[in-house]
């Protein structure tokens, strides 16, 4: 009898615990080695030696001069979020000496594409880098200034597009010759909706704005119209010019990282071993 009831106990706690533990996941991408599920092969794209942020390669972007939507590279989620859901996703980009960010009018490096309950597209999340000065943000002599964007939130006051947190350091440039950490969190929400973005580590924008609209969502993989997820992206007549750029160590995750900002935000960080986590905890899904 005494069996039986610790079976039945076994079985209703697995019952209970396993729905939810199977929602959490984590995709970590290491650009070691092709990998077709962010697109790395396709738009001419390869693994590089040339430049590592870790291990031995990098995911090498060719960009040609004048061409449309140049280097857009899609990803998909470990699954759907929800009202109340969170999202983390951080990469490292690599940006050669002479690189030139001109675009009309923006340049996207890291872009979430939410959906209305129907499915299709609402609007993208994102984060950006300007040319000089664009939407008065940055200063007249330096490229790669590192804003948000939330297109259905753009007549909020403020805008989500200048940075808007701890600027003492002259604000968040995408330094050429380095490796650079973006991150960015999203808190799905119709009601209460936050939008957060790190440049190595520093808070630079955050937002209280809906993310998703009525009913709506982030789909794991893309609307049902045309939007998706994706790192890079030059609309608008395309590069001034033929350049490479470098993408490492991409990280998307539902779970609460275990790192933290100066302000005590959950974040994954900009230190590559902020994403060597010890053994998984039981439950938890890492795709």
């Amino acid at each position: 009898m005494q069996k039986l009831i610790l079976k039945i106990s076994l079985f209703a706690a697995i019952f209970f615990v396993l729905p939810n533990s199977a929602e959490a996941w984590s995709k970590n991408f290491d650009m070691e080695t092709v990998d077709t599920s962010i697109g790395v092969g396709t738009f001419g794209s390869t693994i590089s030696s040339e430049h590592a942020n870790s291990g031995n390669n990098s995911f090498k972007v060719p960009l040609l001069a004048g061409v449309e939507n140049d280097g857009q590279h899609t990803f998909s989620l470990g699954g759907d979020l929800h009202e109340g859901d969170e999202l983390w996703a951080r990469v490292f980009i690599y940006v050669p000496i002479g690189f030139d960010w001109t675009a009309i009018p923006i340049t996207k490096l890291l872009r979430i594409a939410p959906a209305r309950a129907d499915g299709t597209e609402w609007a993208y999340h994102s984060i950006l880098a300007t040319n000089k000065n664009n939407y008065g943000c940055g200063s007249e002599t330096t490229f790669g200034f590192m804003v948000t964007g939330s297109e259905n939130n753009s007549s909020q006051s403020p805008p989500p597009i200048c940075q808007n947190r701890n600027t003492g350091d002259g604000g968040a440039y995408m330094t050429s010759g380095q490796w650079n950490s973006i991150e960015l969190y999203i808190k799905v929400s119709a009601i209460n909706g936050v939008i957060r973005a790190w440049h190595n580590g520093i808070l630079r924008n955050e937002y209280f704005y809906p993310t998703i609209p009525s009913d709506g969502y982030i789909p794991w993989n893309r609307t049902t119209s045309w939007t998706q997820h994706h790192l890079l992206g030059w609309w608008n007549g395309g590069p001034s010019k033929n350049q490479d750029i470098y993408f490492d160590d991409l990280v998307l995750t539902n779970e609460v990282p275990a790192s933290r900002d100066i302000e005590s935000n959950p974040m994954i960080g900009a230190n590559i071993i902020d994403i060597i986590a010890p053994n998984a905890p039981i439950g938890l899904v890492v795709i």
